[in-house]
């Protein structure tokens, strides 16, 4: 089973900076189930894709050091990083992150 993760810059969501988690797990609701697996990740349990917001790479790669090693659905997780030289929008496609689950 793999799991797929988006890792955007807040704003490709236009999502202001003040606001709070449960502000964007509401966005993420909208589009199918949501849960909340983790600080600052949130997880579509329809689609298995975890949505991981910050504001910085810096940020990012925390995140992903926390998640790295962690069980999510009850399986280990081992992060991929792929950092895309040429991303097809300046915004979208900054972090292209692959977490597989292991059985």
């Amino acid at each position: 089973m793999k799991i797929t993760v988006w890792l955007f810059p807040l704003r490709v969501l236009n999502v202001p900076e003040c606001a709070t988690l449960s502000d964007i797990t509401g966005m993420i609701i909208k589009h199918g189930m949501a849960e909340k697996v983790y600080p600052d990740i949130i997880m579509d349990v329809r689609t298995k894709t975890l949505y991981l917001y910050c504001f910085t790479p810096d940020a990012a790669f925390a995140l992903i050091d926390l998640c790295n090693g962690e069980k999510i659905c009850g399986q280990e997780i081992i992060v991929e990083r792929c950092y895309k030289q040429n991303p097809p929008s300046a915004l979208i496609g900054l972090f292209d992150l692959r977490i597989k689950g292991l059985y």
